[in-house]
């Protein structure tokens, strides 16, 4: 090992050990309460060099070229179905890296490559006003099948029904086979920009960069700026987890 690289391992050690200081004291998947400390933080949106932001998945399961329940599932930064990049958040478990943790650059998945591309994500109107996402209406991400319901495998990102986030559907859950509402809150990426929700990032080092530190929200109210034009809202879902 040259001595270049050891500085440069160095400096990332001391940069992950820095974000674990810094980094979020909520869980992945919670929802945002008017008590929490991180209500009205900036928000903004991921910069252009980074994105999109896609949700794909890593093809490790039995059935090649199919998404199964064995397949990894990433919120991912950067090329369409390019590899598995540090700061990519799992939204499945990969072994003992649970599902919110933030992928390192000394994790056994990076450089991994998606080949399945998921759905958008989608909210079940269970509760509270019809038509609009209340605290506790589940949100999920839909699997590569369009369906108008909650189906087999489809990932879930907050709690719902008694289910953590994380984990996938299975056909005996309390959640299985709801209706999905209208319209999908879908992703932050150019082609939804108009939607109601966006993928968006607190800014904790101040580099105007999204990286290790940097806590990312499914925000659900005004799509954020290159300017913080946005800020954590009741509601916002949160999709990485403290970093350690």
């Amino acid at each position: 090992m040259t001595a270049t690289t050891r500085l440069a391992l160095l400096v990332l050690g001391l940069g992950l050990i820095l974000g674990s200081a810094l980094g979020s004291e909520y869980a992945f998947g919670s929802k945002v309460l008017a008590t929490d400390s991180d209500v009205g933080m900036p928000l903004f949106a991921i910069p252009i060099p980074q994105g999109p932001v896609t949700i794909e998945a890593w093809d490790v399961g039995t059935n090649p070229a199919f998404y199964d329940d064995q397949d990894i599932v990433y919120l991912h930064f950067g090329p369409f179905l390019g590899a598995i990049e540090a700061n990519d958040i799992r939204l499945t478990p990969y072994g003992s890296d649970p599902a919110g943790s933030k992928v390192t650059p000394f994790d056994n998945d990076i450089g991994g490559l998606p080949t399945l591309a998921l759905g958008d994500i989608e909210w079940l109107d269970l509760y509270g006003v019809v038509g609009s996402v209340d605290l506790r209406d589940p949100m999920l991400v839909q699997d590569v099948a369009v369906a108008p319901e909650s189906d087999l495998n489809d990932v879930r990102i907050t709690m719902s029904e008694g289910m953590p986030p994380g984990t996938r559907l299975s056909n005996s859950d309390p959640d299985f086979g709801k209706n999905y509402a209208l319209p999908a809150l879908a992703l932050g990426v150019s082609a939804f920009i108009a939607t109601p929700g966006r993928i968006e990032y607190f800014d904790r080092n101040a580099n105007n960069l999204y990286d290790y530190p940097d806590d990312i929200y499914f925000h659900t109210g005004v799509p954020a700026a290159p300017l913080p034009l946005g800020r954590v809202n009741v509601g916002d879902v949160r999709l990485s987890g403290p970093v350690y």
